[in-house]
């Protein structure tokens, strides 16, 4: 799964993970990447008020993710952009793995993925 969507598209990004946890559930091997936008995500204190009725916050399918094992990459360069913009200093979340761009899209490249 790839994370492209930001704070603008949490449709978007919340279908995304919430396909990531049924993907997961059915015993497929999920990986998450975010990058872009979707790096925001990747930041402490993110996603505890955006949600979508009927569905978790963004914040609690993340903590779903990390709590069943799932891989969950982010792009450096996405998140240097995220700090660089940021009013108070950004913590990246437990569980999430910084990854450089080039080795990201090397690892995207090598599976089949769905971009949200």
């Amino acid at each position: 799964m790839v994370v492209v969507s930001g704070p603008t598209e949490v449709e978007r990004v919340v279908f995304g993970f919430a396909s990531a946890l049924a993907a997961t559930a059915t015993g497929i091997d999920v990986r998450v990447f975010l990058t872009d936008e979707g790096a925001f995500w990747a930041m402490l204190g993110t996603g505890s008020g955006e949600h979508v009725p009927d569905f978790p916050t963004i914040d609690e399918l993340l903590g779903e993710l990390c709590a069943l094992g799932v891989g969950i990459e982010a792009c450096s360069e996405s998140l240097a952009l995220q700090r660089s913009s940021a009013l108070v200093p950004l913590r990246l979340r437990p569980g999430i793995r910084e990854l450089g761009r080039e080795l990201l899209i090397r690892e995207i490249g090598l599976l089949r993925s769905v971009v949200c």
